[in-house]
Order: C-alpha cells, then sequence, then structure tokens
C-alpha cells in the first residue's frame, strides 16, 4: 500500500506558465490518496519477469491540468499511444486482474484567463482484465478490455473496441 501520492509541477515551471512565459502550454498535477495491491503473485514474477495482481485500487485520485494557451486554436496532440506496440525493456507481461478508480476527480483550469473550463463530481470505475501481452523481446500489445464504469448510482459497460469503431 502507497498512501499520499503526489506529481506536481515545480513552483518555478508553474511561475512560468502562469505568466505565458513557458515553453510548454500546459503542466498536469495527480495526486493520489492510497494505491492499494492485492493478491501479487510472486511465482510468475520470478521466473518469467511476468507481473499478475489480483486487484489495484486507486483511491482519491486528483488531476489538474494548468493550461495557458499560446493561440485561440487548440492543435490535437497527434503523438497518441500506439496500443499494438507497446516497448518495455526487462519486461516479461503484466496482468490486472481488476483496476478500481474510487472517486477520480479531474480539473482543466486555463490560466490565461484565470477559469475553470472543465471540472467534475468525483467518478467510481473499474477495469477489468487488464493485460500487456508479449508479442516481441521486450514489445507488448494491450489487447481490448472491458471497462465498467459508474455514474452517479448508474452503470455503464462498454469495450476500448467501441471507441475505437469511429
Amino acid at each position: 500500500e502507497l498512501s499520499g501520492i503526489s506529481i506536481i509541477p515545480k513552483d518555478s515551471a508553474m511561475f512560468l506558465l502562469n505568466r505565458g512565459k513557458s515553453s510548454e502550454s500546459s503542466l498536469h498535477q495527480m495526486e493520489i490518496k492510497r494505491i492499494k495491491l492485492s493478491g501479487i503473485q510472486l511465482l510468475p514474477l520470478l521466473l518469467s519477469k511476468k507481473v499478475h495482481i489480483n486487484k489495484l485500487l486507486i483511491d482519491l485520485p486528483n488531476y489538474k491540468k494548468f493550461d495557458y494557451p499560446k493561440s485561440s486554436v487548440n492543435v490535437p496532440d497527434s503523438s497518441g499511444l500506439d496500443i499494438d506496440s507497446i516497448r518495455i525493456n526487462h519486461f516479461g507481461g503484466l496482468r490486472i486482474n481488476k483496476i478500481s478508480i474510487k472517486d477520480l476527480s479531474m480539473k482543466i483550469i486555463d490560466l490565461k484567463s484565470d477559469q475553470v473550463r472543465f471540472e467534475n463530481n468525483p467518478i467510481k470505475f473499474d477495469i477489468t482484465g487488464f493485460q500487456l501481452i508479449e508479442i516481441d523481446k521486450n514489445l507488448f500489445r494491450l489487447p481490448f478490455i472491458s471497462l465498467n464504469v459508474s455514474f452517479f448510482n448508474t452503470l455503464f459497460i462498454f469495450t476500448i473496441q467501441s471507441f475505437l469503431q469511429v
């Protein structure tokens, strides 16, 4: 179990961004109250460098994105993530039966206009069947997974594949 995890931008980076003098157009902050792992299998890790975890709980993650738009036109990030070829060295694979995210809150703040552009009420959701499968030495793919999302006592169930069918 890990508690009180914070990934925050340096004060100097926030100072520059807040004044529009940063080479970056945004900074990110993530705070997590607790991460708990249960059911870690040691034998696959020792024999084949594969990590098998029964349940991963992420409790009260709070994500903030601080933006200082350089222009009025937002250019989408085209780098993306190729889920068919993820390179990880010295690793044999990863399987997590269930990832539970409890009370995720997100906020996007426009520092230029000093306005909150997006903010959500805390949401809970589960990801089941998460795994990275080795397809070649140090090369993995992320197969389609089932994602169960619960908003305000309503359950939505869909697959990653449904997002990719555009």
